[in-house]
């Protein structure tokens, strides 16, 4: 496995978060409304956790969340966005794992993951589950992998664009398979599985949390779920690991970040609010249907992380 690998491998198996540039206010804040950056399109698993946790965020701060749904380049756009937005603690980014895996893939980004955005909470994280059309003979990943090998490139897999978890997921089963399959891009991990279950793409990786429903409903069929345990959501299912690849465990996640060398009060009002929002009832009762786990972190505590990986 070559060193790019290597790195974007440990990248799939962090909790990414929600970034934001920041300077400490003048004002109390929040005083107006807060914009919410997720950098895949809605529908996916980081779009409902942001609605999840933006409307326990709306609730806990008192002024509006408003969620921005800006896909593309594997999440690069929504976090250049979110680097070059004024440091004013109203612009926050809910990122996956894909800007850690940037950050080691890419020579030059137009921001600097450790420089321009600090964590400020890890929110969750779910595992991947791997899908294809119901037209396709094998129920099982083991049967995909005798599928793929016997027509090798042939098949193709989606994901949430390049360098994105969902790709390098796609890259990792491969490489430990010792199989090849094509990668087909998309701006979001929702859009490759409408492509699978189109029958336009062979094999998708996404979040269980969006593909569940399509799942159920016979549109998919699920061949494995990464992870050392089943998925509480669809325990039915194996992991892939019991299909032999005994390392195939990355997972997808949401974290919260800002820009200042220090937390300051704007980035402790969020810290706090997050925790009191995912702490809430109602939240904890959709975050538990829709996501494996959740936590909240204290201020800058997932920075390490992704320094660690860039």
């Amino acid at each position: 496995m070559d060193a790019c690998l290597k790195v974007c491998c440990l990248a799939l198996t962090t909790i990414s978060a929600a970034f934001v540039p920041f300077a400490a206010p003048a004002e109390q804040y929040p005083a107006k409304p807060i914009r919410l950056v997720v950098t895949f399109a809605p529908g996916g698993a980081a779009d409902t956790t942001a609605r999840v946790v933006g409307g326990g965020l709306s609730s806990a701060l008192g002024k509006q969340v408003v969620v921005d749904n800006r896909p593309g380049a594997g999440g690069n756009i929504g976090a250049e966005i979110v680097a070059k937005a004024l440091p004013d603690g109203y612009t926050l980014l809910l990122s996956g794992t894909a800007h850690a895996i940037a950050a080691g893939m890419h020579d030059k980004l137009s921001y600097d993951l450790s420089r321009d955005l600090v964590a400020i909470s890890q929110l969750t994280t779910t595992p991947l589950v791997v899908t294809v059309h119901p037209s396709v003979a094998a129920k099982s990943a083991k049967e995909l992998v005798v599928l793929a090998k016997a027509r090798p490139g042939h098949l193709t897999f989606s994901s949430a664009g390049t360098g994105s978890g969902l790709h390098l997921a796609g890259v990792l089963f491969c490489e430990m398979a010792g199989m090849t399959m094509t990668h087909v891009p998309f701006k979001g991990g929702v859009l490759g599985l409408i492509a699978v279950m189109g029958g336009d793409v062979t094999v998708g990786f996404s979040a269980v949390t969006a593909a569940l429903p399509h799942v159920r409903s016979g549109k998919l069929r699920a061949v494995g779920v990464t992870g050392a345990q089943r998925s509480a959501v669809i325990p039915e299912l194996p992991t892939i690991s019991e299909s032999g690849l005994r390392d195939m465990k990355p997972h997808c996640g949401t974290e919260s970040m800002p820009r200042a060398a220090r937390p300051d009060r704007s980035s402790r009002a969020c810290t706090s609010s997050w925790r009191s929002c995912w702490g809430a009832p109602r939240s904890r009762t959709d975050s538990r249907r829709l996501i494996s786990n959740q936590s909240a972190t204290r201020p800058n505590s997932t920075t390490p992380i992704f320094e660690a990986k860039s």
